[in-house]
């Protein structure tokens, strides 16, 4: 009974993956039937020419025992056989049909258990998001927005204050400070360091002043794109741009969250435009040895319906005159 529990958990776990794959075999299958089908085809054509021939040329005076064959019995004779014909051409490939139509609806149930998960899982993740934001709501409202940083980021606002020796002169220096080790932020899909080893930080030698030009370049081109109706995706756009080639920091959230301008106000609290939140800290390296200056996005992102993006985008193109872009546009909830 266990065992076949088992069975059973996996089998509804695998179900799209189990019916995907059972299709793609399926056409295998059907295309091996439908071949060896298709060697039987020229005999049953040269039978049916065979007998079409004996038809045309049958004459009731070559059969004593043969009642008149008129040429209207002649006709009904060659429609019955070319039926009969037709007939036995659809039976000789009725088993491949069965098969690739099988193999058809075993990917159509696969791809519907997958769009029904897929739509269950964006609805869950929309309602953790607002729950999400309503909890930071409350962190900022009571303590301020450093602390909801701290709670992001794992960087605090800190000031210092320094005694000059000689003089006794005191000073203050304020500064953000990295209190998370950098290898315990790389699960956190909306928060990115720009340090030793990534493409920006080699590129201006660790200058961050640079850094944050060459991204408040990307930035306006991005919200450019965005106000003309286009779509800006986490993994593909932002990421791949400021860390191209590193497939670490992608994730399967980064894939549904971007940016883009609502066709209709769902959200009252939408930005209606890209933030990257560039900034720079002082924190711990890699390594642990020293302590560098970091710079590091925080891309006010979210989940995107791809299907209202796809209605904004075509209604965008096609009747740019008529089209008025509405205020907001953080992101469009399930």
């Amino acid at each position: 009974m266990n065992a076949l529990t088992a069975i059973t958990e996996f089998a509804s776990e695998h179900s799209p993956v189990i019916a995907v794959g059972a299709g793609l075999i399926g056409f295998v299958a059907t295309i091996v039937l439908a071949c060896k089908q298709t060697t039987k085809l020229e005999d049953i054509l040269d039978e049916a020419r065979e007998e079409e021939e004996k038809i045309k040329n049958f004459k009731s005076e070559e059969h004593p025992n043969v009642e008149e064959y008129t040429e209207e019995d002649r006709e009904k004779d060659l429609k019955l056989h070319r039926f009969q014909t037709r007939l036995k051409i659809v039976r000789n490939y009725a088993i491949p049909a069965a098969v690739g139509i099988a193999s058809i609806a075993a990917i159509l149930v696969g791809f519907k258990i997958l769009h029904g998960r897929y739509l269950l899982m964006s609805s869950a993740y929309a309602t953790l998001e607002k729950a999400y934001d309503a909890y930071r709501g409350r962190i900022r409202k009571k303590y301020g927005d450093d602390a909801d940083r701290y709670g992001r980021t794992g960087i605090d606002h800190v000031i210092e204050e320094h005694v000059d020796e000689e003089t006794g002169e005191k000073t203050t220096e304020e500064k953000d400070i990295l209190v998370e080790a950098p290898n315990n932020l790389k699960d956190n899909p909306f928060f990115y360091l720009i340090g030793p080893g990534d493409y920006l930080y080699d590129k201006f030698g660790g200058d961050m002043k640079m850094i944050g030009s060459q991204v408040g370049l990307y930035e306006r081109e991005w919200n450019r794109r965005i106000s003309n109706g286009d779509y800006i995706n986490l993994n593909q756009d932002i990421l791949e741009t400021i860390f191209p080639g590193d497939t670490e920091k992608k994730t399967d959230v980064g894939q549904i969250c971007g940016v883009c301008v609502l066709d209709k106000e769902t959200d009252p609290n939408a930005d209606g435009y890209l933030d990257l939140g560039f900034g720079t800290c002082n924190g711990p390296s890699m390594d642990g040895t020293k302590e560098i200056t970091y710079g590091y996005i925080c891309p006010n992102v979210s989940q995107v319906s791809f299907a209202n993006i796809n209605k904004f985008k075509n209604n965008f193109t096609q009747n740019a005159e008529k089209v008025k872009i509405h205020k907001g546009g953080k992101y469009i909830s399930m």
